[in-house]
């Protein structure tokens, strides 16, 4: 019977040591891809936190991709990404320096994504004059060569000093007309024409020459109620009409009295308004004209007479849409002072 060998292999060492080196590598990988996705899911977190206060302050879209590009930017901690919602003031320094460095988009839509989410009490009051600024608000400052972002540190009565973005003056800026653009939540922008007064690196004296002008690229409306009188302006031709039109020397009707309406405004924008007619029988009539007369009393003083087209509005059953035609700066003007005092929105009429 041949002898048993009972000594055991040599040991191999260095398969061993790489065995475990494998082994650890494949640990460390399992645990650097489980902290990322922690960290990811946290960072996930905190900008659904931000997204949630963006959309409830109203910003747009192409407001959001630019605040999404600056919390990528910023490289914080969970634990600080969540406290730039709870110190503001922190969120709006962090928000400037991005925008000094970076420059996308432009000065007036930074003013408006920096009211927007850092709202002042202020906020919804129109801007008659510089009383109506308050001290820390920023706006956009246009130069004759171009567009900064500003800041308010100080005011007096037709005059404030502003922090400059990235602006040095020469020798010909003291006296230089400048325009200033103010943004107020629901009410849009306001333009503030002057001129500097002083000037020094990156700050300067702005002297108001008291013109204040609505920015027209935002409508807004207002529910106020009002009664009405709609009539046709332009001739019948479908030949189906019960009485003679007499025209007058321009060739307008003079006699439409059977369509003639007594109406009601629902809602007023500086665009058009909602009109109930409350005496329409056939809404047929209304096609058989262009444009329409609508006499709007805005207060019991004051009554003023608009020209525009009919149409069905597509979200209030039943109401229908006047949409101004020729509208006179006089009327637009008491049209948006009459909005401007039952807690306008922007308009959405259709």
């Amino acid at each position: 019977m041949p002898a048993v060998d009972y000594t055991l292999p040599d040991f191999n060492y260095a398969s061993a040591k790489a065995l475990i080196t494998f082994f650890l590598f494949i640990l460390g990988l399992v645990l650097i891809l489980f902290l990322y996705s922690v960290y990811f899911k946290r960072q996930e977190r905190a900008w659904n936190e931000l997204l949630r206060y963006a959309y409830s302050h109203k910003l747009t879209t192409g407001e959001i991709k630019i605040l999404q590009l600056f919390f990528k930017e910023l490289g914080f901690t969970f634990g600080q990404n969540l406290q730039l919602l709870q110190q503001p003031e922190f969120f709006k320094e962090k928000l400037q320096d991005f925008y000094e460095r970076k420059k996308l988009g432009d000065a007036q839509q930074y003013v408006q994504i920096l009211d927007k989410m850092f709202p002042t009490q202020k906020q919804s009051q129109e801007i008659y004059g510089v009383n109506d600024i308050a001290v820390g608000e920023y706006c956009s400052i246009h130069f004759s060569d171009g567009v900064h972002l500003g800041y308010v540190l100080k005011k007096s009565a037709d005059e404030l000093l502003l922090r400059v973005s990235n602006w040095k003056p020469d020798s010909s800026s003291v006296g230089e007309e400048i325009i200033l653009y103010f943004h107020r939540l629901d009410l849009g922008g306001f333009l503030l024409s002057g001129t500097i007064a002083k000037a020094s690196s990156g700050k300067l004296i702005f002297r108001h020459d008291g013109t204040v002008e609505m920015k027209g690229d935002e409508h807004l409306m207002a529910e106020i109620k009002r009664p009405a009188m709609l009539k046709p302006m332009d001739i019948d031709f479908s030949g189906n009409t019960k009485e003679t039109l007499i025209l007058d020397e321009e060739g307008n009707p003079i006699n439409t009295k059977e369509n003639t309406f007594h109406c009601g405004c629902e809602i007023l924008s500086d665009q058009g308004v909602l009109l109930h007619i409350r005496d329409l029988v056939d809404s047929s009539v209304l096609k058989k004209y262009d444009t329409w007369s609508l006499q709007l009393m805005l207060d019991a003083d004051t009554e003023i007479e608009l020209e525009g087209r009919i149409f069905p509005s597509q979200v209030y059953g039943g109401r229908y849409i006047f949409k101004f035609l020729n509208l006179s700066g006089e009327d637009k003007k008491l049209i948006l002072q009459e909005i401007l005092k039952y807690k306008p929105t922007r308009s959405r009429l259709s």
